[in-house]
């Protein structure tokens, strides 16, 4: 279901993002994405969406306003987000961290297509498959 077409109705859920996102990775990447998992915190709440790749994992974090793709495997950690620090770089507060240096992201839109972009960097530059 598009953003938009929820307008009229009650706001989505934490767990209906998530379930979004994952369908549109699932949709996407269907060679690419190994398994998934909302994870949950102690009091049962989704807290993030993990999707796992060969050799590696990337979790999904997000909120009305803020997003997190931390990707992670043996060799490297890239993370795209847009926590607003790092003002000197041209796509503020979007950048991302590729191991230890940040820098401007390529990536950009709404959540599902910042995601989608960010698996597609990742598929380009670090992913074996």
């Amino acid at each position: 279901m598009e953003e938009s077409e929820r307008s009229d109705r009650e706001p989505e859920t934490v767990l209906e993002r998530y379930q979004r996102l994952e369908d549109a990775v699932l949709e996407n990447f269907p060679k690419l994405v190994e398994d998934t998992n909302v994870e949950r915190s102690p009091g049962d709440n989704p807290r993030n969406l993990r999707i796992f790749f060969e050799d590696s994992f990337i979790d999904i974090w997000i909120s009305e306003e803020k997003y997190s793709f931390h990707w992670q495997s043996d060799e490297h950690k890239v993370r795209f987000d847009n926590a607003p620090h790092h003002k000197q770089l041209e796509t503020f507060p979007d950048h991302m961290h590729i191991d230890e240096e940040v820098k401007e992201t390529p990536i950009e839109g709404q959540t599902e297509e910042k995601l989608i972009s960010a698996i597609e960097h990742l598929k380009e530059n670090f992913l074996s498959r």
